[in-house]
């Protein structure tokens, strides 16, 4: 019998929303029971089978965050090797169209300016994301 040794690979979505006035980008803190618990993430997750990425990213938002969302262009993709498994994060910018954040799916969530982020620990494939926004928007 041979046994599958191969790592996990996730596809995952992330949102970078910005708030109205576009100074801000909104972050959740995750869960201290979940993986990474108490880490800082940009909102999305888990890609469902037959999903598509848009798709993905607008359910995730809703159910962590009870907020609609427009995506717009896409950010950065990452590739991130975490001990057990493999994701690849694909990020969006945009904006919410309906609702107000809450955290349903999160511990919290804050609106924060780019030059901002670095006053919160992030997960190791955020901290990419980060450093994309830093470059491009500071």
């Amino acid at each position: 019998m041979e046994v599958d040794h191969a790592v996990p690979h996730y596809t995952v979505t992330a949102g970078v929303v910005w708030d109205r006035s576009s100074s801000r980008v909104l972050i959740t803190q995750r869960r201290s029971d979940d993986a990474h618990g108490g880490l800082w993430e940009f909102p999305g997750g888990k890609q469902e089978p037959g999903e598509s990425l848009r798709e993905c990213l607008a359910r995730e938002l809703l159910e962590e965050l009870g907020i609609e969302v427009e995506e717009q262009e896409p950010f950065i993709t990452v590739e991130h090797n975490y001990p057990g498994f493999h994701i690849t994060l694909h990020t969006f910018h945009c904006r919410i169209l309906r609702g107000e954040p809450r955290a349903i799916a999160c511990a919290e969530w804050s609106w924060v300016k780019i030059d901002e982020l670095a006053r919160y620990t992030f997960s190791a494939a955020d901290k990419k994301i980060v450093t994309k926004l830093q470059s491009h928007f500071v």
